[in-house]
């Protein structure tokens, strides 16, 4: 989230290995649509244990009936997550895992179970896309969690594939929720991918060192675009797409490889300046209360406890009560500090600009397209933020929609998806 910088002086507790929640909502949930669907199972091998029935297509949920005419629907999840064996890179080693997961098609979407480490859309008999999951594991040990759409059947795939970066207290999902799909099905392949430190990509060093610098977490970036080839081929340049302190990292990435990116999109990004100007803004123009939930809801993970902070920070009044619990729950497991605040401070990409306030590649770049966007009810980042962000990517004005601080996951985030795509086929040839 945009306040990632109140999060600074948390304590890694918990750090050591992943957490799980036992007796969920989702899970009681899950063990009802699979008793109630038995009539369709789908038999699935985990590992020498005996094959076990599961749904091939998951009912509704009554609460997934949105006011807007989308209906969601959640794929089953096995027991327990599948490996398959690949072949080693000399870059990355690569397992595909079992992934359950909510999309949206044109209101109606169904979702069908994983085969061979894949999942697959249907509209009208046809699929739309197919998505996989891979854990890229680099020399120092450490794993990235990475989720990937590609357009499939009559769609036809475009240039310039997509690449999501996620904010504090996220990790890679909450791209796939929506968007992945979304993008999919307008010819874009993308990718979301799990920063170091994250539920899905723990870090290897954690408790030996402090939390991962900001520094790391670019250079973790800039690997993985390396890895998928997206630095070689000067006709398919990547667009980065960063949310909140995402938006920091993608700053950092574009220090050393803003030659080898073909466009950048910040949503509701922490500034260039760190967030102590905008807290002290805070202060004179909201009080200290504002301030004092702000902090409570990072530094105590008090945003991933209660639902009601939760929808403050994060959501508007509209989204559904049972939407804001799931992505909560959501929350709680990435709400471990995945960043030294000392190192942000250090190298704020505020320090590399121009005298106008301009980034120090942005002149040396102009074929970099560049869309700086906030939202008109975001509790976390102000709009002097968002235009202090604007002015450093050289844009002249920036665009402001009527959603939270979660653009990818609000009750219009599928305005913002289509604008972001607009924007994308406008300026990818310019």
């Amino acid at each position: 989230g945009g306040g990632g910088g109140g999060r600074g002086g948390g304590r890694g507790e918990g750090r050591r290995g992943l957490r799980t929640e036992c007796c969920s909502f989702e899970m009681k949930l899950l063990l009802v649509m699979a008793a109630a669907a038995a009539s369709a199972p789908l038999a699935t091998t985990m590992g020498a244990a005996a094959a076990r029935a599961r749904p091939r297509i998951a009912p509704l949920h009554p609460a997934h009936q949105h006011r807007h005419g989308h209906r969601h629907q959640l794929s089953p999840q096995p027991p327990q997550p599948q490996r398959l064996g690949l072949p080693r890179t000399s870059r990355a080693r690569l397992s595909r895992r079992w992934q359950s997961y909510v999309t949206i098609e044109g209101g109606e979407s169904l979702v069908v179970a994983m085969e061979g480490g894949r999942e697959e859309s249907l509209h009208s008999g046809e699929i739309l896309h197919e998505d996989e999951e891979e854990a890229l594991r680099f020399e120092d040990g450490f794993k990235m969690e990475v989720l990937h759409s590609r357009p499939k059947g009559p769609i036809a795939v475009r240039p310039s594939p997509v690449v999501f970066i996620h904010g504090s207290f996220h990790s890679a999902w909450c791209f796939r929720e929506h968007w992945m799909g979304l993008f999919a099905s307008r010819g874009y392949e993308s990718y979301s991918i799990s920063l170091r430190g994250t539920s899905k990509s723990p870090d290897p060093l954690s408790g030996e060192i402090k939390a991962p610098s900001v520094e790391q977490h670019a250079i973790d970036v800039m690997r993985f675009l390396r890895v998928k080839g997206m630095l070689s081929d000067e006709k398919q340049k990547p667009v980065i797409v960063a949310h909140s302190f995402g938006g920091l990292v993608a700053m950092k990435v574009m220090e050393g490889l803003a030659e080898r990116i073909g466009g950048l999109v910040l949503m509701c990004s922490v500034p260039p300046s760190g967030n102590g100007p905008m807290t002290s803004r805070f202060v004179q123009s909201r009080g200290w209360e504002t301030v004092w939930d702000i902090t409570r809801g990072f530094v105590f993970k008090d945003a991933a406890k209660e639902a009601e902070l939760c929808r403050r920070f994060f959501f508007s009044p509209e989204l559904d009560d049972f939407d804001v619990e799931r992505y909560r729950k959501r929350f709680a497991k990435d709400s471990d500090p995945f960043f030294d605040l000392s190192s942000v401070q250090r190298r704020l990409p505020s320090r590399l600009q121009n005298s106008d306030g301009t980034a120090s590649w942005a002149k040396d770049n102009p074929g970099v397209a560049r869309l700086v966007i906030g939202a008109k009810e975001d509790f976390l980042v102000d709009q002097e933020g968002v235009e202090e962000t604007a002015r450093f990517l050289g844009v002249n004005k920036p665009v402001l929609v009527d959603s939270a601080h979660d653009v990818m996951l609000d009750v219009n985030q599928a305005a913002v998806g289509n604008l972001i795509i607009d924007w994308i086929n406008a300026n990818r040839n310019s």
